[in-house]
């Protein structure tokens, strides 16, 4: 006779209540709870600028360096950290994030935030995320593409948690016409634009402090 062994029986888990009774839950667990609770995209972005500072944290929390060393960032990564660049598209032109330097680097004076095709009003800025294949030589050629994508999501998901946090409004999308937008942007032929992700004020937001 065949002796089989019992099916694994689930493992129930408490819901929203597991807060309330775990008398370890830290002061940080319950801020990022709350953000985790609030996170949502929202297409309906004001027109105005964010103020430099805000937009510096912005750029900071999405992969920006956190410790010693120039590839130890905000943003977890399969790939080391090498593979993406961070383009920002602002009415003044087309910028690279450099974040060991915590600068933009000015790439064109073409704007270039309307290339997403959404139909989604214009926002302030739109993050470009661009990986480069050649900078991933340890990766198998069949794993680039979709390891340099996981690395992308990383960086937007801490761009989408800082948005929430940060009372501004934030989505993702694909954009209809990556090769032409690449061909916009003027990058090197083994490039890939991956994901957009526009950034600013929520639509008939309260007046924030223009320094925050």
């Amino acid at each position: 006779m065949e002796n089989r062994q019992p099916a694994p029986a689930d493992v129930p888990l408490i819901g929203l209540q597991a807060f309330a009774l775990d008398a370890d839950f830290s002061a940080q667990g319950i801020a990022l709870h709350n953000i985790l609770r609030q996170r949502h995209s929202q297409r309906q972005i004001a027109p105005d600028p964010l103020p430099q500072y805000r937009l510096s944290r912005l750029l900071w929390a999405a992969c920006g360096c956190n410790r010693d060393g120039a590839q130890l960032r905000t943003a977890s990564s399969i790939c080391g950290g090498v593979a993406i660049d961070l383009y920002v598209a602002m009415a003044g032109g087309l910028y690279r994030f450099d974040a060991t330097r915590m600068v933009l680097a000015r790439c064109s004076e073409e704007d270039l935030r309307s290339c997403g095709g959404d139909g989604a009003p214009v926002a302030p800025l739109e993050l470009i995320y661009v990986a480069d294949p050649a900078r991933m030589a340890g990766v198998p050629a069949q794993d680039r593409q979709w390891q340099a994508a996981l690395d992308a999501g990383f960086m937007a998901q801490n761009v989408s948690l800082f948005c929430t946090a940060e009372d501004l409004a934030t989505y993702m999308q694909v954009p209809p016409d990556r090769a032409a937008l690449a061909k916009a942007m003027k990058l090197g032929g083994g490039e890939c634009v991956l994901l957009l992700q526009p950034v600013g004020m929520p639509r008939d937001a309260a007046p924030r402090d223009p320094w925050m």
